[in-house]
């Protein structure tokens, strides 16, 4: 970490630096407490009456395979393990604080886009809130989805046919109104395929036509295809598990699992080269670690024309650019050193 430190004092390793990064991150902040706000809101209200034959629903409460909340099991899955490979990644084998704060930005964008979706999904906006025209049942791509009853929803309820109420806890009956689409599933997949990509951004895994100047035993396709792949298998395992807790219905599963795919594939796209496609970096040298791959775009403050090929640069500022790059690759030996 001394490397990021050095950095830190060093002007031309900030060339990526941005007041637009700041709007960024303001814009990040400000949707998640939208999101925030959104989820402490009623879920729409469906009379339980209409379901009491419903055998979908009568499911027992079970306890969760992977429990959500503060220093859960699915934060920790979710959120420290993709800050810890960004950090491990990005500022110990790359000392690169651009890509430690890229990577940042992209998983936390990423993650805010998926939630603030989800939770327009789940909770249906009353009619006083000006989010009405983005979240009522009216306007969303599955009307019939919104207050969707979970699996184990009467067991939560313990319904009372006198009262024509349910009489379980409170908090718990309002849980299982929030089946659709499932939060688990679609804050899996924002994080593993987030950390899917960027793996693959490091090490070429996708970039089939890139060239392995060594055969050495790193250099393995199917070892760096491994593991990128792996957090997609952790993802899915997730994903299952809210079905076999009763939690979910299958297509909460879906919907939840392609709504946090969408935003990290659209989030990483903004901010990173696409992995699946070997461009030459600056002066065509090719690291034998392909680190070619593991560069951010330089979204802003670019001053080159506004045509600019995969690596987010014009082609008439190659010129410079090459002479950053020996210059950068100089000032990385001296810190190592």
């Amino acid at each position: 970490m001394a490397g990021l430190v050095k950095q830190l004092r060093n002007s031309s390793h900030l060339r990526w630096v941005a007041p637009a990064l700041l709007v960024d991150w303001i814009v990040v902040i400000v949707v998640n407490l939208l999101a925030q706000w959104v989820e402490l809101q009623y879920p729409y209200k469906r009379d339980p009456a209409h379901y009491l034959n419903d055998p979908s629903l009568q499911w027992p409460v079970t306890e969760e395979h992977v429990p959500a909340g503060p220093n859960s099991a699915l934060d920790n899955y979710t959120f420290w393990l993709p800050v810890v490979v960004i950090l491990v990644v990005g500022g110990i084998f790359k000392r690169s604080l651009h890509d430690v704060h890229h990577g940042f930005l992209v998983f936390m964008s990423s993650r805010t886009l998926m939630r603030v979706v989800v939770e327009c999904l789940k909770n249906r906006v009353r009619k006083h809130s000006l989010l009405r025209l983005a979240c009522t049942r009216r306007l969303i791509l599955f009307p019939l989805q919104v207050g969707r009853l979970r699996p184990d929803f009467f067991s939560r309820c313990q319904w009372d046919a006198v009262a024509h109420a349910c009489r379980g806890p409170l908090e718990l009956v309002k849980d299982g109104r929030r089946s659709f689409p499932s939060g688990h599933s679609s804050t899996s997949w924002q994080a593993m395929l987030f950390l899917s990509l960027y793996l693959a951004g490091k090490n070429g895994a996708f970039a089939f036509a890139a060239p392995f100047p060594r055969s050495g035993f790193l250099q393995s396709r199917l070892l760096r295809f491994g593991l990128v792949i792996t957090p997609l298998f952790l993802g899915t395992w997730i994903c299952v598990t809210r079905l076999e807790d009763h939690r979910h219905h299958p297509t909460d599963v879906v919907t939840g699992s392609l709504i946090g795919a969408l935003s990290a594939l659209v989030m990483y796209a903004t901010y990173y080269p696409s992995p699946f496609i070997f461009t030459a970096p600056p002066g065509g040298h090719c690291e034998d670690e392909l680190s070619v791959m593991d560069k951010p775009r330089r979204v802003y403050g670019a001053k080159e024309a506004d045509e600019r090929d995969a690596w987010g640069y014009a082609e008439e500022g190659r010129v410079r650019l090459v002479e950053d790059a020996a210059e950068e690759e100089e000032e990385e030996r001296q810190i190592r050193a």
